[in-house]
């Protein structure tokens, strides 16, 4: 009986359809980050779509979520395992580019997550 129990388990489970991971566009990420569309950010990070650490353009979403200074998304991005030590391709953390491009809501932001 627990063979069987063992079997009908392993059975169900590697028989179930995966979830379809749909590709995100760096247009579609950096449009929903500037639009204030957490639920699509929400759902891609979910369904695997894209990671919280991805780069796109060179930056984190993190990062372009500093430099279009949307402190609620970087709550979000951080929330959901964005590093906020994590430089872009020019070497910048998003706390040193938010003080460059003098983005004083997603500097509040970082501080007070920082803090």
């Amino acid at each position: 009986m627990k063979t069987f129990l063992i079997y009908f388990l392993t059975t169900l489970l590697s028989s179930s359809t995966p979830t379809a991971v749909t590709e995100v566009s760096t247009e579609e990420i950096i449009s929903a980050i500037a639009s204030d569309d957490y639920l699509f950010i929400e759902n891609a990070l979910s369904q695997k779509s894209i990671h919280p650490n991805q780069f796109f353009d060179g930056k984190t979403m993190l990062i372009h979520a500093v430099i279009l200074d949307k402190p609620e998304m970087i709550n979000l991005l951080v929330r959901r395992g964005a590093q906020l030590s994590l430089p872009c391709n020019e070497g910048l953390t998003p706390l040193e580019y938010a003080e460059k491009l003098e983005s004083i809501y997603a500097q509040a932001e970082i501080i007070v997550i920082y803090a």
